[in-house]
């Protein structure tokens, strides 16, 4: 009597690893979308920083030109939105790489779930070699964050 191992996936019933495979490969999308959020939201409130910042000392500088008592407070104020905007944005390129690596593990296990140890060997140096981002632009956002609340510190205190 033959049994039958398959499934209607054809998927390996007496695969043992098979389940957790599953469950690698879910997290290893799951936290692939993750670090992709962190990163666009680390993005999106840079850009908002730039935007907003520039518009607010623009209308800040007129009253602050007029009234130079407020200039002290206005210029706490940048220097403090400047600061939560810089800690908002690590905290989101942090998680970033939290999620990256968590995808990297998820691979090195998937790997040496399924594979002899001289191929998972080469594949894991693989794999490390191409998960670190050689585009890490992270710096980029701190700069311009930076940069636009300088500008604007020099812009108030101007008339």
């Amino acid at each position: 009597m033959t049994e039958d191992t398959t499934n209607k996936d054809d998927k390996q019933v007496g695969d043992i690893n098979q389940p957790r495979s599953d469950n690698l490969r879910f997290f290893i999308d799951f936290y692939g979308r993750y670090h992709n959020h962190k990163e666009n939201m680390a993005w999106v409130a840079t850009a908002f920083y730039v935007g907003g910042i520039a518009y607010i000392v623009n209308a800040l500088r007129r009253f602050a030109c007029n009234d130079c008592s407020w200039r002290t407070t206005f210029t706490a104020l940048v220097i403090l939105a400047g600061v939560l905007a810089i800690l908002f944005v690590h905290w989101q390129f942090k998680r970033r790489q939290e999620a990256a690596d968590r995808v990297l593990d998820c691979y090195k296990q998937l790997l040496a779930a399924h594979n002899e140890a001289t191929t998972t060997d080469t594949k894991l140096n693989w794999i490390e070699g191409n998960t670190a981002d050689p585009r890490d632009t992270g710096w980029l956002s701190y700069i311009a964050i930076v940069g636009v609340t300088v500008v604007g510190l020099v812009l108030l205190n101007i008339c």
